[in-house]
C-alpha cells in the first residue's frame, strides 16, 4: 500500500518536473528570440562645437569633452570596428559672408577628421567629410520650438529663412527683426559643429549616455570664460610683440649712436694725428733755423756745426713722425675698439629682440576661440541721384532728373525739362516735357554702396511734351509731341574724390508730333492762328524715327548713412 503511494507521488514530481523543464525551454528560446531581436543596431552622432570664426577641435569647449570621451569608448569596446564608412557632416552658423562660412564649414570637417585620424590611425581610411555650409535648417527648427519668440515675429523670420533670397540677403533681413538679438545669444552657438555619424550595436549604444543638443548654462559660461582667457592671451601676445618691437628699436638706436660716436672719435684721432705731424715738421724747421743762426755767429766751426745741426734735425723730426705714428695707430686701435663693441652689442641687442619675438607667439592665431568684441560701423548708401542734362543747360532748357537704383542692376529715372521764357511776341522757347525711363545696369552693384549707377546701361523710355517755339517770322510753331524707345549710354566717376558722375545717354525710337502755324502782327502786339498753313496735316500730325534725346549730363548721388552694421565673420 506504502509502496504504490510512494510510486504515484514519483510519477506525479517526474510529471511536474517534466512540465516544468518543458516550460523553462519555451521561456528560456523566446528569450533568445527576443534577445536576437532586439539585438540591432542604431545610428548615434558624435558632435562637436567649435567657437567663433574656429576651425580647431578644443577638447574643452562646451560638450566636447564628453563627446570625445564616448568616441574613445566605442572605439576602445570595438563598436567602430567593421568596413563601415565614418561621414564626418560640418556647419558654420548663418552670419557673416556666405562664401567665407562655406569654407569654414569645410575646415571644420576636415579639422575635426584630422583629429580623429591622428588619433586612431586604424579610422583614417573609412572616414570622409560632407560639409554642408550655413546651419539654416538649424535655425528654422529653432524658431519653430521656441516658445520665447511671439507668433508675429516667428512667421516672419520663418518667411525670411523659407526666402529665395541668397542667404547674404536673408541674414541682413533677420537682423532687422527685433527677435535676432534672441536667437543670436541662445542659439548661434550650437549652430558651429561637426558630428561623425556611426552605426552601433544596441548592447554598445547603451553605454552611451542620452544626451540632447541643448548646452547648458554651466557650459555657457564655461565657453565664455574659455572665450575670454584667449582673448585675454591674443593681447598678451601683441604686447609681447609690441615691447619686443620697442625693445628691437632701441638696440637699433643706440647701435647707430655707437657707431656715430666711433666714426666721430675716428674723425678726432685722425685730426689729432695731422696736428702732430705738423708739430713736428714745424719744431724740425724751427731746430734748422736756429742751428743755420748759430752758424753765423761761429764760421770757423762751420763744417762741425752743420754735421751736428744736421744730424740733431734728423734725430728731431725721426722722433717726431715715431711720436705721431705712435699716436696714430693708438688712437686707430681705440677707434676700432669702439666700432667692435657698438657692433656686438647691436648683434647682441638684435638677438635679444628675435628672441622676444620668438617667444611672444605664445597663442597661434588660427587657435583663438573668438576674436576682440565686433565691430559696428554706419556705411553710406546711395538712395538716389540727382541729374541734369549739361547739352540742354546750354540751350536754357533747363531740365533735372532724378533716378533712383532698385536691387543690384536695375534703376527708374524720372526727367522733366521747362524752359519757358518769351520777349515781346518776338522771341519764344517754352516747353514741359515729362518722361519715364527704365535702366539695366550691367555691372551691378552692392546691396549698400555709394558706387551705384556707374558703368554700362541700357533702357527703354516714353516721353510726352507740350512746345511753343518762336523766331520772329521765321518758326512759330504750337503743338505736342510724345516719343517712346530705347536708351543706352555709359557712366563713370569723376573728380579727385570720385563722388559725382558724368553720364553720356543716346535714345533712338519713333515720335510723333501735332502743330500749328501763327504769325504776328506787324507791329508784335499780337499772334494770330493761320488755319492756313498748319505745316503737316492738322488731324494726323507728323512722324520721325531716329534719335530723339542726347545727353551729357552731371550726376550727383544722393547717400545717407544706414543703420548699425556688424562686421564679423563667422
Amino acid at each position: 500500500m506504502h509502496m504504490n503511494k510512494i510510486i504515484a507521488d514519483i510519477k506525479a514530481f517526474a510529471t511536474a518536473a517534466f512540465r516544468l523543464a518543458g516550460l523553462s525551454c519555451v521561456l528560456l528560446l523566446a528569450a533568445a528570440f527576443s534577445l536576437r531581436a532586439h539585438n540591432g543596431t542604431r545610428e548615434t552622432e558624435l558632435r562637436v562645437y567649435y567657437p567663433f570664426d574656429n576651425a580647431v577641435v578644443h577638447e574643452d569647449y562646451l560638450s566636447n569633452q564628453e563627446t570625445l570621451r564616448t568616441l574613445d569608448s566605442l572605439y576602445r569596446c570595438g563598436a567602430l570596428d567593421g568596413e563601415q564608412k565614418l561621414e564626418i557632416v560640418s556647419y558654420s552658423s548663418p552670419e557673416g559672408q556666405y562664401a567665407y562660412n562655406v569654407n569654414l564649414s569645410k575646415r571644420r570637417a576636415e579639422a575635426f577628421r584630422r583629429y580623429i585620424a591622428a588619433k586612431y590611425p586604424s579610422l583614417a581610411g573609412r572616414l570622409s567629410t560632407n560639409p554642408n555650409g550655413e546651419s539654416w535648417d538649424d535655425l528654422r527648427a529653432a524658431v519653430e520650438s521656441d516658445g520665447r519668440i511671439s507668433e508675429k515675429a516667428r512667421q516672419l523670420i520663418l518667411e525670411i529663412i523659407d526666402s529665395d533670397a541668397r542667404p547674404d540677403e536673408k541674414e541682413a533681413r533677420l537682423k532687422t527683426v527685433i527677435a535676432y538679438k534672441h536667437l543670436y545669444s541662445n542659439y548661434f552657438r550650437r549652430f558651429r559643429y561637426a558630428y561623425i555619424r556611426v552605426s552601433v550595436e544596441d548592447s554598445a549604444a547603451d553605454a552611451i549616455p542620452e544626451r540632447n543638443n541643448e548646452i547648458s548654462d554651466s557650459e555657457k559660461d564655461r565657453a565664455d570664460s574659455l572665450e575670454a582667457a584667449r582673448i585675454a592671451a591674443q593681447m598678451a601676445a601683441a604686447a609681447a610683440k609690441a615691447a619686443a618691437a620697442k625693445a628691437k628699436a632701441d638696440s637699433l638706436a643706440a647701435a647707430k649712436a655707437a657707431a656715430e660716436k666711433a666714426a666721430e672719435d675716428k674723425a678726432a684721432a685722425d685730426s689729432l694725428e695731422a696736428a702732430r705731424i705738423a708739430a713736428a715738421k714745424a719744431a724740425a724747421a724751427k731746430a734748422k733755423a736756429d742751428s743755420l743762426a748759430a752758424a753765423a755767429f761761429h764760421p770757423t766751426d762751420t763744417t762741425l756745426f752743420n754735421e751736428a745741426d744736421s744730424l740733431e734735425t734728423a734725430d728731431n723730426l725721426a722722433d717726431a713722425d715715431s711720436l705721431a705714428k705712435a699716436a696714430a695707430d693708438s688712437l686707430a686701435k681705440a677707434a676700432a675698439d669702439s666700432l667692435a663693441a657698438a657692433k656686438a652689442a647691436a648683434d647682441s641687442l638684435a638677438n635679444a629682440a628675435a628672441d622676444s619675438l620668438a617667444t611672444a607667439e605664445v597663442v597661434p592665431a588660427d587657435t583663438l576661440a573668438v576674436k576682440a568684441d565686433s565691430t559696428y560701423v554706419r556705411p553710406k548708401n546711395m538712395i538716389a541721384a540727382v541729374k541734369t542734362n549739361l547739352l540742354y543747360d546750354a540751350v536754357t532748357a533747363l531740365n533735372v532728373e532724378v533716378e533712383v537704383p532698385l536691387g543690384r542692376h536695375f534703376s527708374v529715372m524720372v526727367e522733366d525739362v521747362f524752359p519757358w521764357w518769351e520777349t515781346g511776341n518776338k522771341y519764344c522757347f517754352q516747353m514741359w516735357e515729362m518722361g519715364l525711363e527704365g535702366r539695366y545696369w550691367f555691372k551691378g552693384w552692392d546691396r549698400i554702396s555709394t558706387q551705384k549707377l556707374r558703368g554700362f546701361f541700357a533702357g527703354v523710355y516714353a516721353m510726352s511734351s507740350k512746345y511753343d517755339f518762336q523766331w520772329d517770322r521765321d518758326v512759330n510753331l504750337q503743338g505736342e509731341y510724345w516719343s517712346a524707345g530705347i536708351s543706352g549710354g555709359y557712366a563713370m566717376a569723376i573728380g579727385r574724390r570720385k563722388r559725382v558722375n558724368l553720364e553720356f545717354s543716346l535714345a533712338v525710337g519713333p515720335m510723333h508730333t501735332v502743330f500749328r502755324h501763327y504769325q504776328p502782327t506787324q507791329s508784335y502786339d499780337k499772334l494770330i492762328r493761320d488755319p492756313y498753313n498748319a505745316g503737316i496735316d492738322y488731324k494726323t500730325g507728323q512722324w520721325y524715327f531716329g534719335p530723339t534725346k542726347a545727353k551729357v549730363s552731371l550726376v550727383v548721388p544722393i547717400c545717407v548713412r544706414t543703420g548699425k552694421k556688424e562686421v564679423r565673420h563667422d
